[in-house]
Formats: C-alpha cells, structure tokens, sequence
C-alpha cells in the first residue's frame, strides 16, 4: 500500500452584510504534497453558526484513507484549534471528497495516511 501524505488548506473567508454571511470563498493551497495527490472534488466546510456569532476562527486537521473508489474514510481530528468548534464541519466536509486512487498494476489502490487541513477565518 503506498502511503501519500497531503496536506491541503481550504481557508474559508466569511463575510457579513446585514449580520449574515454573504461570501464564503475557497482558496486551497498545497504542503507536503506527494505526487500531487489532491482531490478532484471538494466541498466547502459549512461555518458553523456558533463560531460566526461569536466571530471564532480556527483550524481543523483530519487524517483519512482514500478506499479504492477515491472516497475518504476512518476520518479522524489528529489537530484542532480551537477544540470543540469546527471539527463536525470538517468531517462533513472532507466525508464527501472524492480523489483518483493510484493504479498499481492496473488496479486502484488505496491511500493511507491523507491529511488535509480546513482553516476557518
């Protein structure tokens, strides 16, 4: 099993018009990068509504492995600042993920290992 280590920053900037968040853009950017294994789609973390009422910024790391279909699975937080606060958004996000899994030999093979870090802000 080839083990590939990517570490991904999605920022997710939110803006406000009126009280309620009116821009949410994406901006990803690639850290330790093997292979240029990166998704081919992903979805936005969804703020959670705590953290933009009290106007909290941070930053999740989930870890994974990518099944021979390209789907993320046994996620798990391995860092997250501040605690409490942005993970299930994270997981959320990253569940649905989808990524080209290596061929060896001809067959997909899955990737262990995967990181890749959502920063709020």
């Amino acid at each position: 099993m080839h083990k590939y280590i990517c570490l991904i920053c999605l920022f997710v900037s939110i803006g406000y018009a009126d009280g309620l968040p009116m821009e949410i853009s994406e901006c990803p950017v690639t850290f330790a990068c093997e292979e240029g294994y990166l998704p081919y789609k992903t979805v936005e973390a969804i703020y959670p509504v705590k953290a933009i009422e009290n106007q909290i910024s941070g930053y999740v790391v989930v870890e994974f492995l990518v099944n021979r279909q390209g789907v993320p699975e046994r996620l798990k937080i391995v860092e997250s600042v501040p605690i409490g606060i942005f993970e299930q958004a994270a997981i959320d996000a990253v569940s649905q993920f989808r990524y080209e899994p290596p061929l060896v030999d001809g067959l997909p093979e899955e990737v262990t290992g995967v990181l890749y870090k959502l920063e709020f802000k």
